[in-house]
């Protein structure tokens, strides 16, 4: 995994060289974490390139960009072509080769075939090549979109890189926000816009997967597909094999493709969530790689459904290194010291106005392995087998068997899929007869337009987030499952097996079996904690808002850099501080308008400030054998939590409210007070004028001589009315800076 960015043309607007190779050092910088191994740069005054190399295959020569023999030619890539070697042993034409690089196999073929080598790789890259005696600049993706590959075509010239944040580094970038991408929530949908992958800014795009462009100075780029998933559907009357024959080939398909996926000069790890599929990738890789190290993301969720213990003995039955990383959402925020700064870096990282929970965990993920193996540069994941082997089937519970799901969920979505496909407006959808719908195509024909679908939302969610997260820690993320070569085998099997190997995953069920237990290849599908009871996930929710608010309030909504309405964001705050499932939607509303505020400033004017944030070492514990029991008891969990807690759900007037024990307050008057916890710095609260009655309640909870008063008696003892101390007591324990004694306990303590 590299990071590469450049710009082809711009000659009148850049003719100094220094000013030519600053710019590339701006965007240069932001790509730093992706590719810390090196730094090369290239510049003849037309095309200007700079790429950034994390060191995987061939360490010592690797380095890019590769020149052919005569220099006419360099290729850069992020990425890794697996059948490299093959390849090489293949080509046409005696080459003389420097390095063992697959990136220079590439430029040979290349030379060999032109844009129709594209054809014959395996792997995920985007690619650049530049052809110096014809000042043609060439560049693709791979089939998924599994590297991201932007561009920006301007009136002087083309720019491209690997991140949005490079883009932006330059000036002449547009930085116009495309609203109509915006979703409400962190949906995914939310960022295709107009049939496209969005990139959140007017005038920038995502090279899609699967395509290629040619481009001279002066011309305008051409998207040009290579690979379309249509071209490998089954069709009407194609012959049928026999059942074993796709089980076999299944089964011949995804070893051999994480096998080519452990190809590396530096350690490998994988994700082992519990799950079917990244056990089966884990299984497979262990038996090619037994010295390979596995982590579990341990949180209240994955504990309590099982997916600690099917990935705990898994890695015993495999005999390989099991790291199960504990997150607790009643500390970890303040073990991190979360503030505004790192909810902003998420948004930059990202390259979207999005942030979601579950890119947050797999983020503290790579940083821990990171930590605990700092040489490990590959991750191998589960990503990807849900999409195409019928993994969302039996993940709603009112739907029994294969043939309800297809003439239910399947016929729906693929009806969404027509109409976006054929540019149906939403006024008219509700028009379309059933009868319609009835012969607009088989269940295979549904089941095809939702697989065409989701080739768009693995690269604008699953994909993106998981290049992202990665790559932030130095590290590259692979995804067996989405080998071009697998996902055209399950989308051409006919019809007929669909309901046998499609319902439930019954097709990597069968196969899973082979290498993996089969009460944990038959376990059901749980997604990554979307159990029953998510109270854990939604209180880190709240509490990560909880944290930013105050600093959110102070940066964005009181100097006019919001573009939302102060009054209605703070009623939003009001509800998402709620403890109970009402604030839900409040928590993923309020978070929404925060990032996209925060992603308009960042694209407004870039940052590098960020480059030194939550990187290694993780302030997160691996757990030990039986300290999950110990600490997530499933018995009476919500006693124990409230236990933990030391605050009741609600608080009563006969409550007796004070400071958590080792708080510390320090006055900044008459602006601000500090809250320190731990030696750290937990809260910032900034006070209004009229704070006075606020302020000698502060000063009586941090008092040494303070006993626990009832609100009443707070009330009468400061002179305050009831109300105010409602009011106080309730913002206080939201942000978590209290903790509470019953009346009773307060008199027998006495």
């Amino acid at each position: 995994m590299c990071g590469f960015a450049g710009f082809f043309g711009f000659e009148s607007d850049y003719s100094e060289s220094g000013q030519r190779h600053e710019l590339l050092k701006a965007m240069s910088e932001p790509l730093s974490r992706r590719g810390p191994d090196d730094e090369q740069f290239f510049d003849n005054g037309i095309m200007s390139f700079v790429f950034r190399r994390l060191s995987i295959v061939d360490l010592e020569s690797g380095q890019q960009p590769i020149w052919n023999e005569n220099r006419s030619k360099f290729i850069s890539i992020n990425g890794e072509i697996y059948n490299h070697k093959e390849l090489r042993a293949q080509l046409k034409e005696p080459h003389q080769f420097r390095t063992r690089s697959d990136s220079e196999v590439v430029l040979h073929l290349y030379e060999e075939m032109g844009p129709k080598c594209l054809d014959f790789l395996i792997g995920m890259f985007a690619i650049v090549i530049y052809d110096k005696d014809r000042n043609e600049l060439f560049i693709a993706r791979d089939r998924m979109g599994i590297k991201p590959l932007y561009y920006c075509q301007l009136k002087d010239g083309l720019l491209f890189g690997s991140e949005l944040k490079a883009l932006l580094a330059f000036p002449q970038c547009p930085r116009e926000i495309e609203f109509r991408s915006f979703g409400l929530g962190n949906s995914n949908h939310g960022s295709i816009c107009g049939g496209k992958v969005s990139t959140f800014v007017k005038g920038v795009n995502f090279l899609p997967g699967g395509s290629y462009a040619l481009l001279k100075p002066g011309q305008s780029l051409q998207e040009k597909p290579y690979w379309n998933i249509e071209d490998h559907f089954a069709h009407e009357g194609q012959t049928s094999k026999p059942a074993k024959f796709y089980i076999e080939e299944f089964a011949r398909l995804i070893e051999d493709s994480v096998d080519k996926r452990l190809m590396s000069d530096v350690p490998v790890g994988t994700f082992l969530s519990g799950g079917l599929d990244s056990a089966l990738v884990t299984a497979i890789a262990s038996h090619k790689n037994p010295d390979i190290h596995c982590f579990h993301a341990l949180e209240k969720t994955t504990f309590m459904c099982g997916d600690t213990d099917a990935a705990c003995q898994l890695a015993k039955k495999l005999k390989i290194n099991f790291h199960p990383v504990l997150f607790d959402s009643r500390q970890m925020l303040g073990d991190m010291n979360f503030r505004l700064k790192d909810f902003e870096y998420f948004i930059w990282m990202m390259d979207s106005p999005r942030f979601d929970i579950e890119w947050f965990l797999k983020h503290e993920l790579h940083r821990h392995a990171k930590t605990k193996i700092p040489n490990l540069k590959v991750m191998l994941l589960g990503q990807g087998a849900d999409e195409f082997a019928g993994g969302y089937s039996h993940t709603n519970g009112f739907v029994k068997n294969w043939d309800e799901y297809a003439k239910g969920v399947l016929k729906r979505e693929g009806q969404y899929q027509f109409f976006e496909d054929n540019g149906i407006p939403n006024s008219m959808r509700g028009l379309f007869s059933e009868d319609y719908f009835l012969n607009s195509g088989s269940q295979e024909t549904h089941f095809q337009y939702l697989a065409k679908a989701r080739v768009q939302v693995l690269q604008s969610f699953n994909l993106w987030h998981e290049d992202r997260t990665s790559s932030i820690q130095s590290v590259e993320s692979r995804v067996p499952f989405l080998d071009h070569r697998l996902v055209e085998f399950l989308v051409s099997i006919p019809g007929t097996f669909h309901k046998d190997f499609f319902w439930d995953k019954n097709i990597i069920r069968e196969v899973a079996q082979r290498w993996i237990p089969p009460e944990l290849a038959r376990r059901k599908k749980i997604g990554f904690f979307h159990t029953r009871n998510q109270d854990s996930i939604w209180e880190l929710k709240r509490k990560i808002l909880q944290r930013i608010f105050p600093e959110y309030r102070e940066k964005y909504l009181w100097t006019g850099k919001s573009i939302f309405s102060l009054e209605h964001i703070e009623k939003f705050f009001d509800l998402a501080t709620l403890e109970d499932q009402s604030s839900w939607f409040a928590i993923d509303a309020l978070t929404t308008f925060i990032s996209h505020d925060v992603f308009k400033e960042i694209c407004l004017a870039p940052r590098s400030d960020f480059l030194s944030v939550l990187t290694p070492p993780s302030p997160h514990h691996e757990a030990k054998e039986g300290e999950p029991e110990k600490i997530w008891k499933i018995k009476d969990w919500d006693l124990q939590e409230a236990a933990w807690k030391k605050a009741p759900v609600r608080w009563k007037e006969t409550d007796c409210p004070m400071f958590v024990d080792g708080l510390q307050v320090v006055f900044h008057l008459p602006k601000a007070l500090h809250f320190i916890e731990g030696g750290q710095e937990k809260l910032v609260i900034d006070l209004p004028e009229d704070s006075e009655k606020f302020l000698e309640l502060i000063r009586l909870f941090a008092s040494e001589n303070y006993k626990p008063l009832n609100f009443r008696q707070l009330s009468k003892k400061l002179k305050i009315p009831l109300s105010k101390v409602r009011e106080a007591i309730r913002f206080l324990g939201k942000m978590e800076l209290l903790t509470v004694y019953r009346e009773e306990e307060v008199r027998k303590s006495a």
